[in-house]
Formats: structure tokens, sequence, C-alpha cells
């Protein structure tokens, strides 16, 4: 946006210029504007600036006003998102159906043929094996599934430019649920306690950004990253417990006033960034309560986490 400041600087003295007073500066002065003026022009035109300056009034001005408007609020990347999984599980599906068919088969001509004959047993045992295969089958594809693509991201975002759709980058995503045992040291300590008699679950959401440097140029990319509590807010169940207290308001009656009391739901959000070639990471954290009518509190609590040098 070096355009748009120099442009910008030089509508100002010009502004100033056309002003009737402007002849009360003194020649000392106005020969400075005129030389500042002069060395703007060069700059543009040794930056290859002139080319944006071209045309009527009205087009610079509406470029400039755009290169303005690119200062005040970031450009919104487009992004094409392939989901990684689908195509594992699609082949997944296939294979199992595959697998389950031919020892169905096989089982059936062995049993046929044994039998030289179609009996009710065997009517029975056909219907049972169907039965069986449908039951299981949504749950050991996706089993199946899980165990493949453990580890490897869920899915693919190219990150685009708007106007050009020049790629500029690539984002993986993971997504995977696990047990707090199973954290690292440092996320542990960051977790939090459960309440008495509840099970904690660790939900983990990573991304890995890698820009490409040609396309990037001298900009920069901010990463904005939303998290809807909504989903959890419809798990929670209403409360059923009161809380009474006494009370001398007369309005109240006999003198007791009484407290729905509301179930929450405690939540530890730890955001960690790491960035390449910095060996320390990032981190903050939040304490998030939640209830059945939003959130109830967030508070940023200081995360364990080892500072940078």
């Amino acid at each position: 946006m070096d355009i748009y400041f120099s442009w910008y600087s030089e509508q100002f003295f010009l502004e100033c210029a056309s002003k009737a007073k402007y002849s009360d500066v003194g020649q000392l002065d106005s020969e400075r504007v005129r030389a500042y003026l002069d060395a703007e022009r060069q700059y543009r035109e040794r930056k290859g600036y002139l080319a944006d300056l071209r045309g009527s009034p009205t087009q610079v001005w509406n470029r400039m006003a755009m290169y303005h408007k690119l200062l005040q609020y970031p450009v919104v990347m487009k992004t094409r998102t392939t989901e990684l999984w689908r195509t594992t599980h699609r082949t997944v599906k296939a294979l199992y159906t595959m697998v389950i068919m031919t020892l169905f088969t096989v089982l059936l001509f062995h049993t046929f043929r044994a039998a030289h004959r179609l009996t009710i047993t065997l009517l029975l045992m056909i219907a049972l094996v169907h039965a069986l295969r449908d039951y299981l089958h949504d749950e050991m594809v996706n089993r199946i599934t899980g165990w493949v693509r453990k580890g490897r991201p869920l899915a693919r975002t190219r990150i685009l430019k708007p106007l050009t759709g020049e790629e500029m980058g690539a984002q993986l995503v993971w997504f995977d649920y696990s047990p707090p045992a199973r954290l690292p040291d440092n996320v542990k300590r960051n977790a939090g306690r459960g309440q008495t008699g509840e099970e904690m679950q660790a939900v983990l959401y990573r991304t890995r950004l890698t820009l490409e440097s040609k396309a990037l140029g001298q900009d920069q990319i901010q990463e904005v990253l939303g998290l809807d509590l909504e989903p959890l807010c419809e798990l929670i169940e209403g409360g059923q417990n009161r809380l009474f207290a006494q009370t001398n308001d007369e309005e109240v009656q006999n003198g007791v006033l009484v407290h729905e009391i509301e179930r929450q739901h405690s939540y530890t959000l730890l955001v960690v960034c790491t960035v390449p070639g910095d060996p320390v990471a990032r981190a903050q954290r939040w304490s998030v309560t939640l209830s059945v009518r939003g959130i109830a509190q967030c508070e940023a609590r200081d995360a364990d986490w080892p500072t940078p040098a």
C-alpha cells in the first residue's frame, strides 16, 4: 500500500496549495513543497506506480479508495476444502462389502451343495447372516476407516487469492478425541480438573498452514479460528434443583425466595501456536462455563507453558 501513502501525501499538499491563503506561506516553504512533490513523482516512477494513477479522476479516486479500504479491512481469501477421509471411507466400505459378500457366497454355496436342497434352516441362516451384516456394517466400516486414517489429516484446504485464484498456500486439518492419559505433558498441565465422578474427554483440533513464498510476497496472512459452542449448550440438561432463601420483602410469598439452579458444564480451551523456525510454541488458555442459555462465563487463565526466551 505504499502507493496510497504517496498519493495521499501528494493530495494533502495539493489541497493546501488550492487554498486562497496558501500564498501567505512564503517562497521558501512553497519551494520545499514543490521539491517534495517532485520527489514523490520520481519515487512512484521508480517503483512502477504510474500505471495505477492513469485514467480519469474518478477512476484514480476509486482505485485509491479501494487501497484505503484494504488498509482498514483485510482481504478474505477464498478456500476450497477437500475431505480426505471421504475417499478412504468409500474405499473401505466397498472392500468390506466385497469381502463379506464373498464369504457369504462361499458359505452359501458349500451349505447348499452339502444339503442338496433348500430347507427352512438354510433360509433362516441366510436371513441371519444378512441381518448380522447390516447390523455391523456401519460400525465396522467406521472402525476400519478410523484405524486406516489414524494420525492422518481429515481435510485439506487450498487458500486462493480472491481475484486471480492464485494458490497462496494449503492447510491440513486433524480432528480426534483423546482420553486425558494420552495427552502430552504440556497439555495435561493446562487441562484443568474435571468435576468429581465425571470422566474428562479431550477434543483435539490441529491445523498446519503452509504458505507459498512466491505468491505471498510482502503480504501477511492472519488465521482466524472460530469456535461455535452452541451444540455443546444443547447437550446440557435443564436443572431441577432449587435454592431457598429467606427475605423480608413483603411482596414475596411467605418471605421465601426460590432460585432455580441451572446445570453448567466447564471446559478448558487451550490454543497453541507454533511458528516454523521458532523452537518455542506460544499458548493461550481460557476457562469457559456453559449453560443451557449459552456462555455463562469466559475467563482468561495463565497457560503453564514454556515461554520464549
